[in-house]
């Protein structure tokens, strides 16, 4: 059943209903209560749990920068020797080494360290600004889906109210037997399915507040009367040369590349581990009774071992963390032109559904409710009429959400992150 429903109200019974969709067209709330789709998003960048815990993990790894630069800590040892048992006296004085040990890193390994460490923080930086683009899409999808549930409900529900009024009409035709009960059962029928729409359009709307609700880390929860319907957008005007520039842009592209030097970083440690560090002792040593220093060095010699193992395992993860970066640029801009087409498409489509959609579908209702009024059509016509009008409306609200949807998509997607 369909808004038109009001209008056969009207005439049936003498009386005439309204209702009003959720969204541009909506009765106006209070300005401190309204929740615009830019501050929703806005929102979900600074108050989202996921946010805050992925921007306190990107912190510690930045922080982690500054220490990774400390050489390895020295060893101690003090030691004595010559030490009797079970009371036999000891010839030999007692012996005392205390010796100071320091590993000295060699080929580099420190300032390799510390390049891996920026590319940790890097890649930390870039999964932020990855993860602040994934909520705010999600906060978009959730808000324009709360929308739709939204604008059903309350078409359903006006269609209720109108199927009322038609059944007591119908029922006052059918005691003066201008009507058969068997107008009157059908009706009711209709509005028993109705009600089933009703319940099934309330769960998803319950469900698509409850998700916006999480994205944007609301304290309590958002209600529909909160929500605005964006005004409509326009799809962005690329080219393949400005794809391929907001591809390179992408947060998800910067931690490819980020884990392709990162992976390279680990290759060069790899190699520099073929370096034996080198051991420098010194210390006092107490020997039969003479004071004496103590000095030394050693160095581990690579003849057998010279870390190939690790060295290959790097360069096949180098390798891999290329080929992942080629391919995620690639499927980025494929998406990036699907997007903008299908924002081109829909845009077009719901341009053009109030002529050849909602018009048709008018015309069709209006001839069979005047064939009704003059008792030349049945009412299953008049039922079947009513239903494809409300389908076609309900068509024509997801096709106009649908299309900025997808505008916004293929914004972001291009890197033009704009939010109406």
């Amino acid at each position: 059943m369909g808004p038109s429903l009001v209008l056969l109200i009207g005439q049936l019974g003498g009386i005439a209903f309204g209702g009003q969709s959720l969204g541009a067209d909506a009765a106006p709330q209070p300005s401190g209560s309204l929740l615009t789709l830019s501050a929703a998003v806005a929102r979900s960048g600074t108050a989202s749990p996921r946010r805050r815990a992925a921007f306190v993990g990107a912190a510690g790894v930045r922080e982690a920068v500054r220490f990774a630069g400390r050489p390895p800590n020295p060893l101690f040892e003090l030691r004595t020797e010559n030490w009797s048992f079970n009371g036999q006296p000891s010839a030999p004085d007692i012996d005392v080494f205390a010796v100071l040990t320091q590993p000295l890193e060699l080929g580099r390994k420190r300032e390799l360290r510390q390049r891996l460490a920026s590319t940790d923080s890097e890649i930390a930086d870039s999964v932020l600004r990855s993860l602040e683009r994934e909520l705010a899409l999600e906060t978009v999808r959730a808000y324009i889906r709360s929308l739709k549930a939204g604008a059903v409900v309350e078409t359903l529900t006006a269609n209720r109210e109108g199927l009322t009024t038609i059944v007591a009409s119908v029922g006052r035709r059918v005691d003066e037997g201008y009507s058969p009960e068997a107008d009157l059962l059908k009706f009711k029928t209709e509005a028993a399915r109705v009600d089933g729409d009703i319940a099934r359009a309330r769960l998803e709307l319950e469900r698509s507040l409850a998700a916006l609700t999480i994205a944007i880390g609301a304290e309590t929860p958002i209600r529909p009367e909160q929500l605005v319907e964006p005004a409509p957008m326009s799809p962005p005007a690329t080219n393949h040369a400005s794809i391929t520039a907001s591809v390179a842009r992408h947060p998800d592209v910067l931690k490819a590349t980020a884990t392709v030097n990162r992976s390279e970083q680990l290759m060069l440690a790899e190699r520099a581990r073929r370096t034996p560090d080198a051991l420098v002792t010194g210390g006092y040593k107490r020997t039969a009774g003479f004071d004496t220093m103590v000095l030394g060095a050693a160095i581990t010699l690579p003849f057998f071992e010279r870390n190939d193992a690790g060295v290959a395992r790097s360069l096949g993860a180098a390798r891999a963390a290329a080929a992942d970066r080629e391919a995620l640029v690639q499927q980025l801009a494929l998406e990036a032109g699907a997007l903008v087409r299908a924002a081109e498409t829909l845009t077009e489509q719901a341009t053009r559904a109030p002529h050849e959609l909602l018009a048709p579908a008018e015309d069709v209702r209006r001839a069979a409710l005047a064939a009704f009024r003059e008792g030349t059509a049945d009412v299953m016509k008049l039922i079947d009429a009513e239903r494809v009008y409300a389908e076609v409306n309900r068509a024509a609200i997801e096709l106009r959400l649908d299309a900025l949807l997808t505008t916004i998509e293929a914004r972001y997607a291009i890197g033009e992150e704009t939010i109406p």
